[in-house]
C-alpha cells in the first residue's frame, strides 16, 4: 500500500506540473523563492496524505491540509517558473457566458431536487424496467452531467472576455464539483460512492480551484514554446508510468489483512488481461502518434490513392494491419483459453458488431483516416460496462442490443458532425 500510494501521488503531481508547463508563460528569470514555496507545499501534501491514512479519509482537517498545501505548491511552482499577469482586467460576464452559467447552476439544483424527491430504497417499477431508485439515479447523473458541462462551456466562453472572468468561473466550477461530491457522500451508503467517488471528485475540484487561482495571477501562454512542450511531454510520460506502476502494484499484491477481511471466493478478482489491455493501448498509441507507420495508417485510411501517389506503401500497410489484427485476435484467444482452461471453436462469433461499435464510440470514423488507440480503448470500456451493468441491474439482457444500436447511431452522427466541423475550419 505504501508503494502504491507513493507512486500514485508522485505520478499525479508530475502530471499536474506538466499541465502547468503546457499552459503558462515561462518567466525569463527563475524566482528561487517560488522553489522554496513549492517544496513547502509538497511537504504539506505529503503530510496531508499521511494524516489521511491515520484518520478517516473524509476528515475535514485532512481536506483542509491537502487543499491549503496544494494551493501553496501551485503558487510556488508558478512563482518559480512563470510570468506574473500584468494589469488583470476586471470581471465581466457577457450574455452568452451568463446563460451558460445559469443553465449549469439550474441543472445542478434540479439534480439535487430529483435526488431528494425520489426514494433511493424503493425498487418498485415506475415504468417498464425502471424502478424509482433507478429513475432517481438516471435523473441525478444526467442533470449533474449537464450542469457541469454547461459550467465548463461558460468557462470556455469567458476565456475570450478576460482572465479574471475565466478564473472566476473556473473557481465556480470547482466549488460546484466539490458541492456535488459532498451531496453524493451524504446521500450514499455504499463505500464506492462515500469514499472512492467522493475522493475522486474532491481531487478534481481541488485541481480546478488551484488552476483558477493561478489563472488569476499568472500569464497563460498564447504561443508555442517548443522547450516547454517537450519538457511537459516527458514529465507527463514519467508521471503516467509511475501512476500506472502504482496501480499495477496495487492490483497484483494483497496484504494478509486484506486476505483475512475478504471472502476468499471474491479475493482474486484481478486478471492479468487488464495489464495486457493497458500495455497494448499504450504501445499502439505510440505507434499511431510517433512513427512513420502510424502516419501511413492515417494516410491510407483517409485516401488510399492519394497516399500511394506521395510514396506511402498502401498495399503493404493494409497487409500489415491485417496481420496486426490477426495477432491481436490470437492474443485475446490465448488469454481467454488460459482463463477458462478450455475453449470452443465458435467463441467470439457474432461479436464483430460489438468491436465495430467500440471503435466508433471511441472516435474512429467509419470512412477511415481518423481515430486513436486510446479512444478505441475507452469505447471498449464503455461497451463492457454496459454489458455488465445491464445484467447486474436485473434488466432483460436483450436490452444491451438496444443500447448498442442506439449508442452506435449517436456515435456515427457525432463523428460525422465533428468531421464536417474539422473540414470547415481547415
Amino acid at each position: 500500500d505504501s508503494i502504491y500510494t507513493v507512486l500514485l501521488l508522485v505520478g499525479g503531481v508530475l502530471v499536474v506540473i506538466a499541465l502547468y508547463e503546457f499552459a503558462f508563460e515561462r518567466n525569463t528569470q527563475r524566482n528561487p523563492t517560488g522553489l522554496a514555496v513549492l517544496v513547502a507545499g509538497l511537504a504539506g501534501i505529503g503530510a496531508g496524505v499521511i494524516l489521511m491514512h491515520s484518520l478517516d479519509g473524509s476528515d475535514w482537517l485532512t481536506m483542509v491540509v491537502l487543499a491549503a498545501s496544494s494551493l501553496v505548491a501551485s503558487f510556488g511552482l508558478c512563482l518559480w517558473r512563470y510570468a506574473r499577469l500584468a494589469g488583470t482586467p476586471g470581471v465581466r460576464l457577457t450574455p452568452e457566458v451568463t446563460r451558460s452559467v445559469a443553465i449549469g447552476i439550474g441543472a445542478l439544483v434540479l439534480a439535487v431536487i430529483a435526488a431528494l424527491i425520489f426514494d433511493s430504497t424503493d425498487d418498485t417499477n415506475i415504468v417498464s424496467l425502471i424502478t424509482e431508485q433507478g429513475l432517481r439515479a438516471i435523473l441525478f447523473m444526467t442533470l449533474m452531467a449537464v450542469g457541469l458541462v454547461y459550467l465548463a462551456i461558460g468557462v470556455q466562453k469567458a476565456r475570450d472576455v478576460s482572465p479574471a472572468s475565466k478564473a472566476l468561473l473556473l473557481g465556480l466550477l470547482g466549488v460546484a464539483v466539490f458541492a456535488m461530491a459532498l451531496f453524493i457522500q451524504s446521500e450514499s451508503t455504499g463505500p464506492k460512492f462515500r469514499a472512492e467517488l467522493f475522493a475522486s471528485m474532491s481531487v478534481l475540484a481541488l485541481v480546478v480551484l488551484c488552476w483558477a487561482a493561478m489563472s488569476w495571477l499568472f500569464e497563460i501562454r498564447g504561443k508555442e514554446d517548443a522547450g516547454a512542450d517537450q519538457l511537459a511531454r516527458r514529465v507527463t510520460l514519467i508521471g503516467g508510468l509511475l501512476a500506472l506502476a502504482g496501480i499495477i502494484v496495487r492490483l497484483l499484491f494483497a496484504v494478509q489483512e486484506e486476505i483475512d477481511a475478504v471472502d476468499p471466493s471474491r479475493l482474486a478478482t484481478f486478471s492479468i488481461r487488464i495489464v495486457w489491455f493497458l500495455a497494448f493501448a499504450a504501445v499502439m498509441t505510440y505507434v499511431l502518434r510517433s512513427t512513420p507507420f502510424g502516419s501511413w495508417i492515417y494516410a491510407v485510411g483517409g485516401n488510399k490513392e492519394a497516399a500511394r501517389q506521395i510514396g506511402v506503401p498502401a498495399a503493404r500497410t493494409k497487409t500489415q494491419l491485417f496481420m496486426l489484427v490477426a495477432g491481436a485476435a490470437w492474443l485475446v484467444g490465448i488469454l481467454l483459453a488460459f482463463r477458462l482452461n478450455t475453449i470452443q471453436a465458435g467463441t467470439g462469433n457474432g461479436e464483430e458488431f460489438e468491436y465495430i461499435i467500440a471503435a466508433v464510440v471511441g472516435g474512429t470514423l467509419l470512412t477511415g483516416g481518423y481515430g486513436s488507440a486510446i479512444g478505441a480503448a475507452i469505447g471498449a470500456l464503455i461497451m463492457a460496462m454496459s454489458q455488465q451493468g445491464i445484467s447486474y441491474a436485473g434488466w432483460n439482457t436483450d436490452w444491451r442490443f438496444v443500447f448498442q444500436g442506439g449508442i452506435l447511431l449517436v456515435a456515427v452522427y457525432a463523428n460525422g458532425y465533428v468531421r464536417r466541423v474539422a473540414e470547415a475550419t481547415r
